[in-house]
């Protein structure tokens, strides 16, 4: 990609970046998709089934929504078709173990800097 065409907003959205990422690492362990797979749930539904607060729920959902795995409709929230295919729990192209194993990586990321400065201290 090309970076003379773009601005600060290029910046922004690598530098929260991560967040999408925390987004769908939790959706995924929480089993979301799973949830919403059938007949789509209202938010209360959600947080009973999850046992969790509405509150945080309903932001959580609108993030769902933000990077397109989740949409309203009516007041409930159904799987885009992406998220039905690839992460709802026993479907046969269901990706959820490979996206938390990449979740297990993320430590590893976390230091970079400190990474590279000792490497390059050492050589």
């Amino acid at each position: 990609m090309r970076t003379d065409d773009v601005g600060p907003q290029y910046l922004e959205d690598l530098a929260t970046g991560y967040w999408f990422s925390e987004v769908l690492f939790a959706s995924v362990e929480l089993e979301v998709f799973t949830l919403l797979e059938f007949k789509g749930m209202t938010t209360d539904e959600i947080s009973g089934a999850l046992d969790m607060p509405v509150s945080g729920l309903g932001r959580f959902l609108q993030a769902l929504c933000a990077i397109n795995l989740v949409v309203p409709d009516g007041g409930r929230y159904y799987n885009t078709k992406l998220a039905s295919e690839y992460l709802v729990s026993g479907k046969s192209e269901y990706q959820g173990d490979s996206i938390l194993w990449r979740k297990g990586l993320r430590p590893g990321w976390q230091d970079l800097t400190e990474c590279l400065t000792k490497a390059l201290f050492y050589r």
